[in-house]
């Protein structure tokens, strides 16, 4: 994902947020980050704040559907098994 700045990433059940921040290091534009889980948001948003992505990052306390309802489309993809 070589410096892909219009590429945006949403990380579902983000967690630490470890992997859509992997993908901001690799050169994505910007990243939603959900999960209903209060202390994975902020442990999100802990890690993002180090890293330099608070323009770029977006962690949210949410479940998908809410939280994107009136967000344009975006592509998404995971690497969990």
């Amino acid at each position: 994902m070589a410096h892909q700045a219009w590429c945006k990433v949403l990380d579902l059940g983000c967690g630490s947020g470890v992997l859509g921040l992997a993908a901001l290091r690799a050169g994505a534009g910007s990243l939603v980050a959900l999960d209903v889980n209060r202390q994975a948001v902020l442990t999100t948003k802990i890690n993002v704040e180090p890293l330099g992505y608070t323009d770029k990052a977006d962690a949210r306390h949410s479940d998908a559907y809410y939280a994107l309802r009136s967000e344009e489309t975006l592509m998404s993809f995971s690497l969990r098994p």
